[in-house]
C-alpha cells in the first residue's frame, strides 16, 4: 500500500492537498469553477450530478471529495464551512469510486437512476475510458488536461451525442489543451 491517506492542506500551496508521503495533489483545469456552478446554479438543481472513478484506493478518493474545497482560498473569517466538493454529489449521491471498469460503472449509474445513456454526460481525460464509455451512449468529452471552462462549454453545446463519438477538443500534435481547435 502507497503513503496517500491522510491527507491535509497544502502548507506551500493554497487549494492543493499533501499526502502523508508529501506527495501534493492538485485538482486539474477549471473543476473547482465547474463544480461551484454545479452546486449554486440553479440551471443544474434537477440535474443528477455524479462521479466516476476507478482507483485501486476508493477511500483516499472519498477523503478528497469530503477535503477539497470549492473556493480555492476560502473566506477564514466566516465561521462556516466552506462547500467541498463532497456536497455538489449531496443532492443525489451518485458516486462510483471502485477499482473496475468504467463501463461497469456506468451501467450501475443508469440501473441506480432508471436513466438511458443517451441521458447522461461524461468528462474523463483518459482516452480509453472516452472510448469505451461513449459505445454505451453517453456524450462523453475528452478533457487530458482536467474538465476546463472550454470544453465544459464544447460538451454542453454537443449534448446529447449519442453515436458514440467522443467530443472535446482536437489535441492532436499538442501537449496541451493550448493552440487546440474545437471538436465534435
Amino acid at each position: 500500500k502507497g503513503q496517500g491517506s491522510p491527507f491535509s492542506d497544502h502548507p506551500d500551496e493554497p487549494g492543493s492537498m499533501i499526502s502523508v508521503a508529501g506527495e501534493p495533489i492538485r485538482l486539474l483545469g477549471d473543476v473547482r469553477e465547474v463544480m461551484k456552478e454545479l452546486l449554486e446554479d440553479s440551471q443544474w438543481e434537477d440535474c443528477h450530478i455524479g462521479i466516476s472513478s476507478r482507483t485501486d484506493e476508493p477511500n483516499w478518493a472519498r477523503e478528497l471529495l469530503q477535503k477539497f474545497t470549492i473556493e480555492e482560498r476560502p473566506d477564514p473569517d466566516t465561521h462556516d464551512r466552506p462547500p467541498v466538493l463532497q456536497d455538489v454529489f449531496e443532492k443525489s449521491p451518485i458516486i462510483e469510486i471502485a477499482k473496475d471498469g468504467k463501463v461497469q460503472h456506468f451501467q450501475r449509474i443508469a440501473n441506480t437512476l432508471g436513466i438511458s445513456f443517451g441521458d447522461m454526460l461524461f468528462f474523463d481525460n483518459e482516452s480509453g475510458n472516452c472510448r469505451e464509455v461513449a459505445r454505451l451512449g453517453v456524450t462523453v468529452a475528452y478533457c487530458p488536461d482536467g474538465v476546463d471552462r472550454r470544453i465544459w462549454d464544447v460538451a454542453l453545446e454537443a449534448f446529447p451525442q449519442t453515436g458514440g463519438d467522443v467530443v472535446g477538443l482536437d489535441v492532436f500534435g499538442y501537449d496541451s489543451l493550448e493552440g487546440a481547435e474545437r471538436l465534435y
